[in-house]
């Protein structure tokens, strides 16, 4: 491999430089914005600096080569390549991505350089992290951060991962959930909007997360079976209804269209749900009324489905297929909280007195 600096004679009779680049036998040419006239003074001055850029790609085509990291590169802001990495992603997760990034903006400036990125860096941005948020969401902001580094390394753009062993402190919690006879007690309390308890009963019938529920469509119900895509995840779902919630459909569209076809619903939204921030005062002031032992929110209605659902033997794998996880160890949490088979198999030991 070598670079060379090599000079040709145009028909101006001025003398071009130009790189002549050999890389294990393949020869390409590179033209220089430097050329030889009469002027000897200028001469010395474009021979020289056209030598610092021979050398320069010489360094480069042997790091290359080596697997070795190209130090301009890393002089690249690195909000503009985290943006390279999560603008295709699903807006939900595009969203975390961001918001860790404006974290992150504010911790080292807009300005931020690959070069600055260091193992102590990292700590710090962590430290930064843990000092306003909570852990759970610290730690998907880091995990954030930490994926556009690796990007970085696998662009070769850096050697290695500086966060590699730095990591967010596990704090391990169980899921909170809705007894069923809290959800029982729920129907029987007034709750203030209506589209709101159908639409958080529905979750706890079908473990639909709140942003896939608001953005029902009635074209997506298919008979008894629901076909949407997972905002949250891009997968698509075909998942068959259980009773209770074909009912609270069948509530929904008599309401919304008495002595209309289906064919002028289908653009509809099912359940016609105010802005996220009310939605949530809805749900604590309904879970008040009907004494739950947990403050009520819409992610409760998917752990309550997902308890449930293992609690009344619906199978594991079933069970993670509805809650749309990729990896069933996901839904292995909620097998931790799910009493009656616990105490279905307690019974079944032997009496040591």
């Amino acid at each position: 491999m070598s670079v060379t600096l090599r000079r040709r004679t145009l028909p101006s009779g001025k003398i071009q430089l130009y790189l002549s680049i050999n890389i294990n036998g393949h020869r390409t040419y590179e033209t220089l914005n430097y050329s030889l006239t009469s002027d000897r003074v200028r001469n010395k001055e474009a021979l020289r600096l056209a030598e610092a850029i021979r050398a320069k790609k010489e360094l480069e085509v042997h790091a290359d080569a080596e697997g070795l990291p190209d130090a301009g590169r890393r002089r690249q802001n690195f909000f503009a390549f985290a943006q390279g990495i999560y603008g295709e992603k699903p807006p939900l997760t595009r969203r975390t991505y961001i918001n860790a990034m404006e974290h992150l903006e504010e911790f080292a400036g807009k300005d931020l350089t690959v070069a600055r990125i260091t193992e102590k860096f990292c700590e710090q941005f962590l430290a930064q992290l843990n000092k306003g948020l909570k852990p759970s969401t610290a730690g998907a902001y880091y995990a954030r951060f930490k994926t556009i580094i690796r990007a970085l390394v696998k662009a070769r753009i850096i050697p290695q991962d500086p966060a590699a062993d730095i990591h967010v402190r596990h704090v391990d919690s169980l899921p909170k959930y809705l007894t069923l006879e809290e959800v029982h007690e729920l129907m029987k309390q007034p709750c203030g909007n209506d589209d709101v308890r159908e639409a958080f009963l529905f979750s706890c019938n079908t473990g639909m997360r709140y942003q896939d529920v608001n953005s029902l469509v009635w074209k997506q119900i298919r008979g008894e079976t629901i076909e949407f895509v997972q905002l949250k995840t891009g997968r698509a779902e075909k998942l068959p209804l259980s009773p209770s919630a074909v009912v609270i459909l069948e509530r929904q569209r008599a309401k919304q269209f008495a002595g209309k076809g289906l064919s002028d619903a289908e653009p509809e939204l099912v359940f016609k749900l105010p802005r996220r921030s009310t939605v949530d005062k809805v749900l604590k002031t309904w879970g008040k009324r009907a004494n739950t032992h947990i403050p009520l929110s819409f992610h409760k209605a998917r752990h309550t489905f997902a308890t449930l659902a293992l609690d009344f033997g619906i199978d594991f794998y079933v069970t993670s297929n509805y809650l749309g996880h990729k990896n069933p160890a996901t839904t292995q949490i909620y097998a931790r909280v799910t009493d009656t088979k616990k105490k279905d198999a307690v019974t079944k030991l032997p009496k040591i007195e």
